[in-house]
């Protein structure tokens, strides 16, 4: 292997946060990859290797090689069209669900690769309470079935402390090596995440790019309660296949939420990280404005209430069992045998929400 020189290669290293429309880079990545290489940019995504840096606890040289050496291929057979190499993967910046616990390692392993190239980290940051609720309803995607309330029990809140967590990440690259955003309409270029992103790698073809990127398609405020209800009664499979439907019966667009925080839980979050917030903006000031981070913030979004015992879901539920209907017709192979249950199961939580 070749001593610690960097290439003139500039390697862009995107790695999430989770929740801030890492979805919508990545797909506008794969549209454009092909023209982005006359942009001399190379859109690198066969992470086989990488891909196994998450999955250990204990360093290897090994695999650092391995990745050092495909990277290094990229440069020297692309040497004269390729200026700048982008790896975007939201799990380098280590799980939230487990307090990041698993983030030193994997930034020992990004810093080797870095010291080979021009390497600048990517980091998009969210407000915490946002966070937390987009956590919740991933989880609830996932299968679960706490109400928000217990969720947010299980929570590292000590992890979502961004100043102490950029300092691990300073480490071991320098503060210049860091482009910090604050994921929020209002802080992003034209207020769209790729555009933004766009700004940052110098892609006129990405600025140019009037094509609009969906998220991971998302629950609307009924879809959710209906999932969490429901998961309780289905295997893995269904659960995928019911979130398949939900989010197709009743879904909503980017930046258009609602509240799962009460407005006396949202100013409790925001009071409790208020100390790690400035700290934040004293070492990034032009991240946003400190009024982003306010305690008394006013929310504009319905609140999502698990207390609220009249809430009708009758309708998702039915459209849910038409749509189950309508594709079990079409379909030109048997039922599956676990839909049976899931119609069982839909007409037991009907008379349940009729009862309440």
């Amino acid at each position: 292997m070749e001593n610690n020189e960097k290439r003139n290669s500039k390697l862009f290293l995107h790695i999430g946060l989770h929740k801030t429309g890492t979805s919508s880079i990545q797909t506008a990545l794969i549209q454009n990859k092909n023209n982005l290489i006359n942009e001399g940019i190379f859109y690198f995504n066969d992470l086989n290797f990488f891909n196994n840096i998450l999955h250990n606890d204990i360093f290897s040289n090994k695999l650092l090689n391995k990745c050092i050496i495909q990277l290094e291929n990229i440069s020297k057979t692309k040497k004269n069209t390729i200026q700048k190499i982008i790896i975007s993967n939201e799990a380098f910046s280590g799980n939230p669900f487990n307090g990041y616990k698993n983030i030193e390692i994997i930034i020992k392993y990004l810093s080797e690769i870095g010291k080979r190239f021009d390497t600048k980290i990517i980091l998009y940051l969210r407000r915490q309470d946002e966070l937390m609720e987009s956590l919740y309803i991933q989880s609830i995607k996932e299968g679960e079935t706490l109400i928000f309330e217990d969720f947010i029990k299980t929570l590292k809140y000590d992890s979502f402390n961004w100043s102490n967590y950029i300092r691990v990440w300073m480490q071991n690259f320098s503060k210049n090596q860091l482009i910090v955003r604050m994921y929020d309409k209002k802080t992003l270029k034209n207020g769209d995440i790729v555009s933004d992103f766009a700004n940052i790698i110098e892609s006129q073809l990405l600025k140019n790019d009037n094509n609009y990127y969906e998220e991971n398609k998302r629950y609307s405020q009924g879809s959710l309660e209906v999932a969490r209800m429901l998961n309780q009664y289905l295997n893995d499979n269904d659960k995928k296949y019911v979130r398949s439907l939900l989010e197709k019966i009743n879904t909503k667009i980017r930046f258009d939420s609602f509240a799962l925080f009460t407005k006396k839980g949202r100013k409790k979050v925001l009071s409790y990280f208020k100390k790690c917030n400035t700290e934040l903006l004293n070492d990034f000031p032009f991240l946003c404005s400190r009024e982003f981070f306010k305690t008394d913030v006013e929310s504009d979004k319905p609140v999502h209430s698990y207390l609220e015992k009249s809430k009708n879901y009758n309708h998702i539920i039915s459209d849910l069992i038409s749509s189950l209907i309508n594709e079990n017709t079409t379909l030109k192979y048997k039922t599956k045998p676990s839909l049976k249950n899931l119609y069982r199961m839909l007409i037991y939580i009907l008379k349940k929400i009729a009862i309440n």
